[in-house]
């Protein structure tokens, strides 16, 4: 690699700089050649070629002009292209700066740490608020006289705090809720999302589904827009009913809209699943922010849960629901 360093400074020594100064034009100009001389040889030119052509450079006064202004000056400017005509060129300009930056930042190496976490740090908790902001308040979810509708979840109250840790709760006190409340028309419950295998066809994909009970979609107030959601006898004998109810974005993305999506056979952790239904557009669960791609019913538990939560429908002590339930006629929602 010829020494530009050397032939940068002795043509600079004319102008008399300030040594610092001085020293910041040759390491810019120094990687301006060697990248330029970088280019002619990927190009096929010759050593000797590409080696006067980046010379050739040098002598250009309107490049070593716009060098010295621009260290001159005390705000950064962006770096012109060597021998370009003036004209510009989005993309040489763009590769330009981008070396640039990165020379700029590997000399300032904490500096660059401690912007790239505030970065981190800024941009990722305003994400989730606009994600949350974005999907109650500006999009809520399609769901039927939202304000009737009301959480239910245990709470373990600490000794320590008036405040509340509210827990999910187990299918089997679910049910007695459900069965014994004066409250709710319709209580229904949920889990959250948990990652499963899918195949349909040779490949397989992750996906994420929601068990819940067969009143879930009934309970929240909305209507499948193709197929239909769970029957009531699909929430009676566990193991005996192998459905599912796709999310739209994934009928969408996983199966490309497909007219004829009712009635197919998936696997789900390799156990066969009939598609017979798909949400309406844009809903995504209760925990809309971290939706499914697909929901399940709570009496196919032990065929998607993980093995330590089999006994998930008989264990009282496995609480892996939330429930959500319409208020009655009667009861205002407080």
């Amino acid at each position: 690699m010829p020494d530009w360093k050397e032939e940068i400074t002795r043509r600079l020594t004319p102008l008399k700089l300030a040594p610092v100064r001085e020293a910041e034009i040759v390491e810019e100009l120094t990687q301006h050649v060697e990248d330029r001389y970088r280019e002619l040889l990927t190009a096929g030119a010759a050593e000797a070629e590409a080696y006067r052509a980046a010379l050739d450079e040098l002598s250009d006064r309107e490049v070593l002009g716009r060098e010295l202004r621009r260290v001159e000056q005390s705000v950064n400017q962006e770096p012109g292209i060597l021998g370009g005509s003036g004209r510009g060129n989005v993309f040489a300009d763009l590769a330009q700066d981008l070396r640039y930056g990165f020379r700029m930042l590997a000399k300032n190496p904490g500096f660059t740490v401690v912007a790239v976490l505030t970065l981190a740090l800024g941009i990722g908790p305003n994400t989730a608020v606009f994600t949350i902001v974005n999907t109650f308040l500006l999009n809520p979810l399609p769901l039927e006289d939202v304000s009737h509708l009301a959480a239910v979840n245990a709470a373990a109250v600490q000794k320590s705090s008036q405040q509340t840790d509210l827990r999910p709760i187990s299918y089997a006190n679910l049910k007695d809720y459900r069965e014994k409340n004066h409250v709710f028309g319709s209580l229904a419950g949920y889990s959250f999302p948990i990652a499963l295998t899918m195949s349909a066809g040779p490949e397989s994909h992750r996906v994420f589904a929601e068990v819940v009970t067969g009143n879930y979609f009934e309970t929240l107030g909305i209507r499948p827009p193709i197929g239909r959601f769970f029957s009531p006898g699909e929430d009676t004998t566990p193991g005996a009913n192998p459905v599912v109810v796709l999310r739209y974005a994934a009928w969408q993305s996983r199966f490309g809209g497909a007219a004829d999506i009712l009635g197919r056979t998936i696997k789900l952790n390799n156990f066969a699943f009939t598609i017979i239904g798909v949400a309406p557009k844009g809903f995504m669960g209760v925990n809309a922010v971290f939706g499914p791609d697909m929901w399940v019913p709570s009496m196919m538990a032990e065929q998607v849960l993980p093995a330590q939560q089999h006994d998930a429908l008989s264990d009282r002590a496995m609480n892996i629901f939330n429930g959500a339930g319409r208020l009655k006629p009667r009861h205002k929602p407080i």
